[in-house]
């Protein structure tokens, strides 16, 4: 074939791409200029409980630690270590070449899921930056790697495999898309969701309630987070279509093209926090839509609500009453959110029951516990890693015991 056909259809195809984007943009910049929210796609893509996300995409990351990605925001570096100081110790926390963040073995999760899956049990967790594992001193004292601890003592004959793929500020939402784009196709029998404190203190920063954005501003590691718009990234973008299904690509689209529209959310930091109600409605659409797909799969779950600090710890060392104290009134905000999510994880608890599926509250698990456990609002040091992996493992060990048996796994 020649060179110059070749030009030709490549400018056809650019210029297609073009026309989608400028026509995109134009029309939604005129029909929902004061209103974006008010578009009915966007209107009845929430009613199916999936909130568009503009979660996080504006973040420019000086230390590398994150990528974009063009559905999710962001993701987390691979073959990257994350270190964080704490009043205890340095932590160290890597992830692999997967994209996961390994209990020990950087080289066992690529090798492993490169393989089939043959008799191996799998579990999944999702979650933010306490089950990324901020917080931990390294990599073993994550919550998944005491939890798989707790596996092979339990059953030492059963082959497990433990993903770690908590992210850094993730919100269900990016939780809940990170599943079904990908975790899904891994075939796990229990997933783990531990969820509440970004669904609680981003929604806090916004003055406006808007459920497609949220802020970006990690409110313990600001050294390193800075906010901007940044320009989209084309090759990511062409992929994206070209890989993802159309109706997700249009949605990312959409929501591009809302967060450029003028008037748009602005997150404050100089207020003591506000109170929105819609924050609840979010996180009940993507915890019952991620359950509803585990049982349509058969598959076990498990949904914490989690313990966070200012909430149901009477005994605080010095350090964390001085954590407390630089909250101020927004701990109030926080525990309105919070109480709202106890409420429903109580109702999908009701609603889900006997299908192999719990949604339990943890806030507090740490109350009779006088010793430092927090780093952070929501990052436990490696005790409390343990005591939050023992309890989930007890709720759970059950379910797993008739699961293991009904695959055949038992030895």
């Amino acid at each position: 074939m020649k060179l110059k056909p070749l030009l030709f259809l490549a400018v056809i195809w650019g210029g297609l791409f073009a026309l989608v984007e400028a026509g995109s943009w134009m029309v939604l910049k005129v029909a929902n200029a004061r209103h974006p929210s008010d578009n009915p796609l966007v209107t009845e893509y929430l009613a199916r409980g999936h909130p568009l996300f503009v979660d996080n995409e504006d973040l420019r990351i000086q230390s590398q630690e994150f990528f974009y990605h063009p559905f999710l925001g962001y993701e987390q570096a691979r073959n990257h270590v994350t270190i964080r100081p704490s009043p205890e110790y340095t932590g160290h926390i890597g992830v692999d070449a997967a994209g996961f963040v390994h209990t020990g073995d950087p080289e066992r999760n690529p090798k492993r899921l490169a393989e089939p899956k043959g008799r191996s049990y799998r579990v999944v967790f999702l979650g933010g930056s306490t089950m990324f594992g901020l917080g931990s001193s390294r990599n073993q004292t994550t919550i998944p790697a005491y939890f798989e601890a707790l596996l092979h003592q339990a059953w030492p004959g059963v082959e497990f495999l433990v993903l770690n793929a908590g992210v850094q500020g993730y919100q269900s939402t990016q939780e809940r898309v990170a599943y079904e784009l990908y975790l899904d196709g891994l075939e796990p029998d229990l997933v783990i969701a531990l969820d509440g404190t970004n669904d609680a203190m981003f929604p806090a920063d916004l003055a406006v309630w808007k459920p497609y954005f949220s802020t970006t501003s990690l409110v313990d590691n600001a050294r390193f987070v800075s906010l901007h718009k940044p320009s989209v990234n084309l090759a990511s973008t062409i992929q994206a279509l070209i890989t993802f299904p159309e109706p997700l690509a249009s949605l990312a689209l959409l929501r591009r093209v809302i967060s450029r529209l003028p008037g748009g959310p602005q997150p404050r930091h100089d207020q003591p926090g506000i109170y929105h109600p819609e924050a609840a409605v979010q996180l009940h659409g993507n915890l019952k839509s991620l359950a509803r797909q585990l049982t349509s799969d058969h598959r076990l779950g498990l949904f914490v609500l989690q313990p966070y600090l200012g909430h149901a710890k009477p005994n605080l060392t010095e350090g964390e009453r001085a954590i407390v104290d630089g909250y101020g009134g927004r701990i109030e905000v926080f525990n309105r959110h919070f109480s709202d999510f106890a409420a429903l994880y109580h109702d999908l608890d009701q609603h889900f029951s006997g299908s192999g599926l719990l949604f339990i509250d943890l806030r507090t698990v740490f109350s009779d516990t006088p010793n430092l456990i927090y780093h952070s609002l929501a990052h436990y040091n490696d005790t409390g890693n343990k005591m939050l992996a023992d309890v989930m493992f007890t709720r759970v060990q059950a379910d797993m015991a008739a699961d293991l048996g009904t695959k055949g796994l038992l030895p």
